[in-house]
């Protein structure tokens, strides 16, 4: 009599359990559950395990996946970029944008499948938002959904009047149709660097920087079915005004904010409940052991898993830990000293400034000095004897921040010679805004540092001439500042001419002078000597706001 032939059915529990242990769980284990109710009970066990796995830190380890060969053989990978917004939805990762070293933005669309492990590029056919970095990337049912992000200029510096070009545009991805459309509506907030989370039919977002570099630290919602903007009433203390913070969806009714900076680039390490509901309202979140929790430059990410909220660092606490001064800054965010940078000298550039300081100078000498990413430490660059302004502008990028030291020889007109300090903070528009806020946040430690008599703010570097800094170092009063503008143009009334008080409806450039506000009125005819005039007079104005704190 003939056996009848066995089928994995018929596989003992242990061995289909085993089985089960190596089929990945994106996909694979998914797909087993729907088969009958004895594989969906062993799928949820696998999921189970794999869940305890990672609550106790038991098999965790790292692996750095290479380039991976598509389905047609080809090589499919994705390029070098830094700053790309990613998300997860249905068993692959899609990544969308960043930047390359060299300026480069994009705009294009990767998916990284994570049962196979291999790169596709996906090509979405209709309009397509322009390149941005600082964006975020939502998952809803089978749509990717992109808002926000700066613009080909990225952020400048929060403590001037300059403006950033930030996007409130939100594209809507269709990954089954692989279609793409882009929505605009005036009432939506311009933001970058900010945090987003779809919770129902509803994508709430919250902080990040807006169009006038500064923090934003109110929420704002955007209702994915009536596609229609609106901000929320929220009861209770709000958090800080922050950025580069996570946000986490603990269930329908939570959100957690988590870290960040604010604007004077310093680390926080609250954490924030936003409960959801007919009434929103903030709390405060206590935590026992904050000490060990300090989300490290440039970024940290956080997601929930079961009860827990997972934490990835760019750099472990010993890296704090090897620096009491820093670590202590970070501890206290509120703190005086907090307040005044995010940077921390090294003894090798305090001993240089020392020795700058104390040197018998004959002509002009420079001190560039920058702040290590990394570590967040002041260090001397390069050092310029017998300089010029135009040896500091060559020597100096269009791309990164830094601080100049100079001692300068002056000749007054009465025959004496002197050698004033003159602490120049240059802030190019073209950075990275994390970089810029980083200088930002250091800007009044240093100058407490170096003890310069003179402090100059300057945003492109050809900005950077012998005539600003002779008419900023000697302007010492408000009355001054406006005289030395009104000479300006003095030889040509018929283009400027300056008033008392703000009667003209077409006027763009104001200021104030004591009590009164004193305004340029232009022609039509004067457009390339009004760009000029307005760059310059941002420059002093900057300058002397910068001199009365």
């Amino acid at each position: 009599m003939d056996a009848s032939p066995s089928t994995i059915a018929d596989m003992p529990e242990d061995i289909l359990k085993k089985i089960f242990s190596y089929v990945d769980q994106y996909k694979g284990l998914k797909a087993c559950s729907c088969v009958c109710s004895r594989w969906k009970v062993m799928s949820d066990h696998i999921f189970q395990i794999r869940e305890q796995y990672l609550r106790r830190g038991i098999n965790l380890q790292w692996h750095r996946l290479w380039m991976a060969y598509s389905d047609d053989g080809k090589m499919a990978a994705l390029s070098f970029r830094q700053y790309r917004t990613a998300c997860y939805l249905q068993g692959s990762v899609y990544v969308i944008g960043g930047f390359t070293k060299d300026q480069t933005l994009y705009n294009d669309v990767w998916k990284f499948d994570l049962s196979s492990r291999q790169w596709k590029h996906v090509s979405f056919v209709g309009e397509l938002t322009l390149p941005t970095i600082g964006s975020t990337l939502v998952p809803y049912k089978h749509f990717l959904i992109q808002f926000g992000g700066c613009k080909a200029d990225c952020c400048r510096n929060p403590y001037g009047d300059s403006y950033v070009l930030l996007s409130n545009d939100l594209s809507i991805y269709n990954v089954k149709q692989n279609t793409c459309s882009v929505k605009r509506d005036i009432s939506a907030p311009k933001l970058a660097c900010h945090t987003a989370s779809v919770v129902g039919d509803l994508m709430i977002i919250f902080g990040g920087i807006n169009s006038a570099a500064l923090c934003d630290g109110s929420v704002h919602v955007f209702d994915i079915k009536q596609e229609k903007w609106f901000t929320p009433f929220i009861k209770g203390r709000s958090p800080e005004a922050r950025f580069l913070h996570s946000q986490v969806v603990v269930d329908e009714k939570h959100l957690l904010i988590i870290g960040g900076r604010n604007s004077s680039g310093c680390i926080l390490n609250d954490v924030w409940l936003l409960i959801l509901g007919e009434e929103w309202e903030w709390k405060i979140v206590t935590c026992s052991n904050c000490e060990i929790y300090q989300p490290f430059y440039p970024q940290h990410f956080c997601c929930a898993v079961g009860d827990k909220v997972y934490l990835i660092n760019c750099y472990g606490s010993n890296t704090l830990k090897r620096n009491p001064e820093t670590l202590s800054r970070f501890m206290n965010p509120s703190s005086r000293e907090s307040s005044l940078g995010i940077c921390t000298p090294t003894e090798a550039v305090l001993n240089q400034l020392k020795e700058f300081r104390m040197r018998k100078n004959v002509t002009s000498t420079a001190l560039i000095l920058k702040i290590d990413h990394c570590s967040q430490e002041l260090i001397c660059e390069e050092l310029i004897e017998n300089c010029s302004i135009g040896n500091i502008n060559e020597a100096l990028l269009e791309d990164e921040p830094r601080f100049v030291l100079l001692c300068r020889r002056t000749q007054h007109s009465d025959g004496r010679v002197s050698f004033p300090f003159v602490l120049i903070f240059v802030s190019p528009s073209g950075c990275i805004p994390e970089v810029q806020m980083l200088y930002a946040g250091s800007v009044r430690f240093v100058r407490e540092l170096v003890k310069a008599n003179n402090f100059i703010v300057i945003r492109e570097i050809d900005e950077l001439t012998d005539d600003l800094i002779d008419t900023i170092m000697y302007l010492k009063t408000w009355e001054e500042f406006v005289r030395v503008i009104e000479k300006l143009y003095e030889e040509d009334p018929d283009k400027f001419r300056f008033i008392t008080k703000y009667s003209h409806q077409r006027t763009r450039l104001e200021f104030k002078a004591t009590n009164d506000r004193v305004c340029a009125q232009y022609s039509t005819d004067a457009f390339q000597d009004l760009k000029r005039f307005e760059k310059l007079l941002g420059t002093l104005m900057r300058n002397m706001a910068s001199r009365e704190k």
